[in-house]
């Protein structure tokens, strides 16, 4: 039976050697565990032999400017205007003219406009945060199905003769993601030859229901 750990895939042993510096700065996957509680910013800063010049380069690596956060800010509330008050009022406006579609339009315009952002910023928190990438994938793509599908359904809604080919799309994407779903859970058991190693050491029995 292989001594790889179930959910990183790295020997047990490995995990008592001491990181270099210059993987510790690069930020070696192989030196990191999340569920430990360290990362590679406090191993780097945890090693003795650390100086002044590696502080400043992850300074430099790990540092948001303050442009990007005052963007985001902006981005943020012009999404909240457009959410709680254009959208709002052009399908009251809609409602009031007696264009029903319309109005569904632009209320479930204020829904997508709050769902996918959302999904978003999940997906980019995985990619900025690539520790585990034999599992993220997996999480990246069944992610990607909340603004696939909540977009698609917002088109249909006022494209209605796109509307086959769009959720045929859809589909595709949903049998995609129940796939992902699947290697995502033999990953988290520790990858195929591993639970295959695991189910060969299992009691036949353990299967077996007497009361049925």
């Amino acid at each position: 039976i292989s001594d790889e750990h179930l959910l990183y895939g790295s020997s047990p042993l490995a995990s008592t050697m001491s990181p270099t510096r210059s993987q510790l700065i690069s930020g070696d996957d192989n030196y990191y565990n999340p569920q430990d509680g360290s990362s590679p910013t406090s191993l780097l800063h945890n090693n003795p032999s650390t100086e002044d010049d590696d502080k400043s380069v992850l300074k430099q690596r790990f540092y948001i400017p303050m442009l990007t956060r005052i963007l985001t800010a902006i981005l943020a509330i012009s999404l909240i205007g457009v959410v709680f008050g254009v959208l709002p009022y052009f399908a009251v406006e809609a409602g009031k003219k007696g264009h029903m579609n319309q109005t569904l339009y632009w209320i479930a315009g204020c829904f997508v406009l709050i769902t996918v952002p959302i999904s978003v910023l999940g997906i980019v928190q995985h990619l900025v945060n690539w520790y585990m990438p034999q599992v993220q994938k997996f999480v990246v793509r069944i992610l990607f199905m909340v603004p696939i599908f909540s977009i698609q359904s917002w088109f249909s809604l006022f494209f209605h003769s796109a509307s086959p080919y769009l959720t045929a799309i859809r589909e595709l994407y949903e049998a995609f993601v129940l796939s992902s779903f699947v290697y995502y859970i033999i990953e988290l058991c520790g990858g195929e030859d591993q639970l295959a190693n695991k189910l060969r050491m299992k009691d036949p029995k353990l299967g077996q229901h007497n009361c049925l």
